[in-house]
């Protein structure tokens, strides 16, 4: 909401910040990780409330992308860490390198 909302640094601000980017990665791998484990476990409930019987075969496989996902929340937040503590890095698009100020300072010449 706040990136895309309107509110506070604005659309520019987010879309020019690498560690935004870094952020919305983890989160998408995060939520594709998640998509087996929790399949399963709505299949393995509704088996479950039938009487059937359990496959737990993927079980440890589970519990092993549940610790990479809790990995990349870590990461996700060291990168909103980075932002907080260096909100003024930028993606300088014609340069390739990051560069301190506000994209409202920064001048390109042609």
């Amino acid at each position: 909401m706040r990136a895309f909302g309107g509110f506070e640094k604005g659309t520019d601000y987010y879309l020019h910040q690498p560690l935004f980017h870094l952020k919305m990665t983890l989160f998408v791998l995060i939520l594709l990780l998640e998509i087996a484990p929790m399949v399963t476990l709505i299949k393995w409930r509704r088996a479950r409330a039938r009487g059937a019987a359990i496959d737990t075969g993927r079980a440890q496989l589970f519990a092993r992308i549940s610790h990479i996902e809790a990995m990349l929340v870590l990461l996700m937040v060291v990168a909103a860490t980075g932002m907080a503590a260096g909100g003024d890095l930028w993606l300088d698009e014609r340069q390739g390198a990051l560069v301190r100020g506000s994209p409202t300072r920064l001048t390109f010449r042609a």
